[in-house]
């Protein structure tokens, strides 16, 4: 961190504004409650975006640099990117007739560097991704011209999977530190460095955090060891198996050969890559969370036919339904279905008595109609196309008339070699030269 300048005023000497609970800021931000906050000259409140319909973090400012930390404030307001607290809105206003500066940011959870640190040491793989994260961050900031120069272990986070950094451009304001261009990225890279320092060894390496900026009852982390020259003692003699990666780029931006990166893009180029931030699941079993009481637990039908349910299981265990299914073989290895556990349950288990859908026969695709093709209902004739009104003799295949359909149906009345039993005469042959259409045969001429 570079170094404060001369305070003005002293803390407190000036008035500060009433606001209570429900009190509506700007005719928009509706304060709900307190929200914890480690700067000595801010005041932080959980509200309610009126106008939007959200939740929002409402800060008012006070001491000798509430001006500077707005200003501040309004250039980290074009920092957009997921792992930082974003800010909304900017400005000052009156309340009870004092004018107070506010901030507003995206508000922000999960549990702070600190409170993690105090639960228990992480990995050197998961301080490996939450640096790396907050690295990468932070050059998505530095790529704007604004630098975060006030690190430390309250302004990291760690939401879930999520590594959140706050206080951008406003906390550095509130201290009164300035810095920019090189300087500033050298800093941050620093600080980031101390940060992965103090994840896992718990002492801070970093500048010192005695400073009136911060409130009094803050947790201040212990100072690290150093040798004769001023110098943090190696990450490899304090933590077994340190990760070489996150070791030798603490060691050279803690060193004094000034070789160390300088920005946090460099280090975070350095680090990469690293895995999933998972610190909860890092953690020691006894500081796990304890689970809801009342939470159901997931359990395997795998695991249960594997190991019978007759062994005496659970009173809440839940019931596998049948789905319909065709079972599995029960001689086939890894057959684990409706008769698997039937088998595994005991002769005493219900049988399945929903109806089986019936499986669906096949149909032979229709053939298309092409000319000289067969047709495999047609006793192989060759295809002749119909007209409206014109059947087909079911006998010959010939083309019928109408009243030959009307009256015979769809087969001729006389078939080569003879009269069918039963049917009528036949009518005499068409004389010749005569225009009548013969349909089958010269017999079969009904018009």
């Amino acid at each position: 961190m570079s170094n404060v300048p001369p305070s003005g005023p002293a803390h407190g000497s000036e008035r500060r504004p009433a606001v209570a609970q429900g009190s509506v800021v700007v005719d928009r931000y509706r304060l709900e409650q307190v929200a914890a906050t480690d700067l000595a000259d801010a005041r932080a409140w959980a509200a309610t975006d009126v106008v939007l319909d959200r939740a929002v973090r409402v800060t008012f400012l006070s001491g000798p640099h509430a001006s500077s930390a707005l200003d501040a404030a309004r250039r980290a307001a074009l920092v957009a990117d997921p792992r930082l607290a974003r800010v909304l809105d900017v400005g000052t206003t009156k309340v009870d007739g004092v004018p107070v500066s506010y901030v507003i940011t995206e508000p922000y959870g999960g549990s702070t560097l600190t409170e993690i640190i105090s639960s228990g040491l992480v990995d050197a793989q998961q301080a490996r991704a939450i640096i790396g994260e907050a690295a990468a961050a932070l050059d998505v900031a530095a790529q704007r011209g604004v630098h975060h120069l006030a690190l430390r272990p309250d302004a990291v986070r760690v939401d879930g999977h999520q590594v959140v950094v706050t206080g951008l451009g406003l906390d550095a304001g509130l201290a009164g530190i300035e810095g920019s261009g090189t300087d500033g990225a050298s800093s941050d890279a620093r600080d980031l460095a101390a940060l992965a320092y103090y994840a896992l060894t718990a002492r801070w390496a970093g500048d010192d955090l005695d400073e009136p900026w911060l409130a009094a009852d803050v947790v201040r982390p212990l100072p690290a060891q150093r040798d004769e020259h001023d110098v943090p003692l190696d990450l490899s003699t304090l933590v077994p198996h340190v990760d070489p990666v996150l070791g030798e780029a603490v060691r050279r931006a803690l060193g004094s050969s000034g070789e160390g990166p300088s920005s946090p893009g460099e280090l975070a180029a350095a680090l990469r890559p690293w895995g999933e931030v998972s610190v909860v699941a890092a953690l020691p079993a006894f500081v796990q969370p304890a689970a809801p009481a009342g939470a159901p637990a997931r359990q395997s039908v795998r695991g249960a036919a594997a190991g019978g349910a007759a062994a005496g299981a659970p009173a809440g265990a839940p019931v596998r339904r049948p789905t319909g299914r065709i079972p599995r073989a029960a001689g086939l290895p890894g057959a684990v279905g409706a008769s698997g556990l039937a088998g595994a349950g005991g002769a005493g288990a219900p049988p399945d008595r929903r109806r089986r859908p019936r499986a669906r026969r096949s149909r032979p695709s229709r053939l298309p109609r092409r000319p000289g093709a067969t047709h495999p209902r047609s006793r192989r004739l060759p295809h002749r196309p119909r007209r409206p009104g014109v059947g087909l003799c079911r006998s010959s295949g010939r083309p019928l008339t109408l009243r030959q359909k009307a009256v015979r149906g769809s087969r001729c009345h006389r078939r080569r070699g003879g009269t069918r039993q039963g049917s009528r005469p036949s009518p005499p042959l068409a004389a010749a030269g005569s225009t009548r259409p013969r349909s089958c045969w010269a017999s079969c001429s009904w018009l």
